[in-house]
């Protein structure tokens, strides 16, 4: 007999195996694939209509932000959006994502927003968080603590380096690089 019946059994029940092995590990794949092109839509998203009002602005067409008015609430809704939309991506883009947030809107504001993000009907957590920041201005953070460079170049002149610099931050995070 040229074909042993055990040896058929055992092909087939082993050949099987790798197939399953292999269809769940190539789904699998695949899901994480789209979760995380998902999560770079959501980060182009968020971080998109800062970015067209920092062209806005760079055009003339924007007002900036004043040198009296304090923008750490508007910093910390942005980051926590940001942070909210990059939970689907990579470790290392996550990661890389996090360093330019952080250098964007500072150390503070990053540090909540990635702690506590606030959500869209939370505005007693920023009043909140904007009472505890105002009651520690006086010396207990570092300027680099309370601003990033969102604030620098907004307060700055239109056609200045550091909106451009800005902008290209901001693209960068856009690509979730």
């Amino acid at each position: 007999m040229p074909f042993d019946p055990a040896t058929i059994i055992t092909s087939a029940v082993v050949g099987g195996f790798a197939g399953l092995v292999f269809a769940t590990w190539k789904t699998g794949r695949e899901e994480t694939a789209k979760r995380r092109m998902l999560a770079q839509d959501r980060v182009q998203e968020a971080v998109g209509e800062m970015l067209a009002d920092v062209i806005a602005y760079q055009a003339g067409l924007g007002g900036g932000r004043d040198h009296e008015t304090g923008y750490f609430i508007l910093n910390y809704q942005w980051a926590s959006a940001v942070v909210i939309a990059a939970r689907g991506l990579g470790p290392v883009r996550q990661h890389l994502v996090n360093i330019r947030l952080r250098y964007l809107v500072g150390e503070l504001a990053y540090s909540v927003a990635s702690a506590k993000p606030a959500t869209s009907g939370q505005e007693t957590m920023g009043t909140a968080i904007a009472a505890m920041f105002q009651a520690n201005r006086e010396g207990t953070f570092t300027p680099r603590q309370l601003t990033g460079l969102l604030d620098i170049a907004l307060k700055d002149e239109p056609k200045s380096k550091s909106v451009k610099k800005l902008r290209r931050q901001l693209r960068r995070l856009s690509k979730s690089w």
